[in-house]
C-alpha cells in the first residue's frame, strides 16, 4: 500500500493555484454582476409573483458573498501556507486552511440574511 502524503503540506503551488482560480470566479462574477446590473429589465416577469425586486437582490447578494468569499479564501491560502511553513510540521497548513473556511462559512451564513435585507431596501427603494 502506497503512502499518500498529497494532503501533508500545504504547498505554494497550491496558493498559487487557489488564486488564479479566485481571478477567475471574481472576474466573471464582476462581469456578470456589471452588466446585468446596468440592464436590470432581465429580472422583470418572474413566475408565482416574485418580484423584480426579489430577483435583483438575491442575483446581487450571491454575487456580492461570491467575490468577497474568494478573495477571503486567497488570503486565508496564503495565511495556511506560512503557517505550514513556520511550524514546518505535516497537515497544519490544510488544518489551519479547513477550520478558517469552516469559520468563514459560517460568518457568511449569519451575514447572508442581513446583506440581503440592506440591498433589497435598497434596491425597493431606488427601483420602482
Amino acid at each position: 500500500m502506497q503512502d499518500d502524503t498529497r494532503f501533508a503540506n500545504f504547498s505554494w503551488e497550491t496558493t498559487r493555484r487557489l488564486g488564479f482560480a479566485v481571478l477567475a470566479i471574481v472576474g466573471t462574477a464582476s462581469f456578470l454582476l456589471v452588466t446585468l446590473a446596468f440592464q436590470p429589465g432581465w429580472a422583470n416577469g418572474w413566475p408565482m409573483g416574485i418580484s423584480k425586486h426579489v430577483v435583483f437582490s438575491v442575483f446581487v447578494t450571491t454575487m456580492l458573498i461570491l467575490i468577497i468569499s474568494s478573495c477571503c479564501a486567497v488570503l486565508v491560502a496564503i495565511v495556511s501556507y506560512l503557517v505550514q511553513e513556520t511550524t514546518n510540521r505535516q497537515f497544519t497548513g490544510w488544518s489551519t486552511f479547513l477550520v478558517a473556511i469552516v469559520l468563514l462559512c459560517l460568518s457568511i451564513s449569519f451575514a447572508t440574511p442581513r446583506v440581503f435585507a440592506a440591498i433589497h431596501a435598497s434596491i425597493k427603494s431606488e427601483w420602482q
